[in-house]
């Protein structure tokens, strides 16, 4: 069953591939011979209006997510860097909770999204080279 989270990701897919349509100055037609993964230009449409009842999200999600892996030029499964995805998801989430007043959950959205980018940096650091042994 999707959560709230499962809809903000979804969302915020739909939103990237409608911006690489935008820049590409694709139509509906060619955004889907350009990603098959889409089906067709009706389910795309449904897919950019958000129709979650039509376009069931343990279905579309897997999908969406590889289509925009794609369109970032990452393949399948990478992390990407940053988990960005992961990070806009958490602090989307923050936003919404603050909004309704659930501060306590909006800042273990932050929190989240916050270790996200600490492991990240971790991984950046470079090991210390050990000194060279006579």
């Amino acid at each position: 069953m999707p959560d709230a989270l499962d809809h903000t990701e979804a969302t915020l897919c739909v939103e990237r591939i409608a911006a690489c349509q935008r820049e590409h100055s694709l139509s509906d037609v060619q955004l889907v011979r350009k990603f098959p993964r889409l089906g067709s230009a009706r389910t795309w449409s449904r897919l950019a209006l958000k129709d979650w009842e039509a376009c069931p999200l343990d279905r579309w999600l897997p999908a969406l997510r590889a289509i925009v892996d794609q369109v970032e030029g990452r393949a399948a499964g990478d992390a990407g860097g940053v988990p960005v995805t992961l990070v806009t998801r958490h602090l989307a989430e923050a936003e919404r909770c603050r909004g309704e007043g659930l501060v306590a959950l909006a800042r273990g959205h932050c929190r989240t999204a916050r270790r996200a980018i600490e492991d990240y940096q971790r991984s950046l650091a470079a090991p210390n080279p050990q000194p060279a042994q006579p």
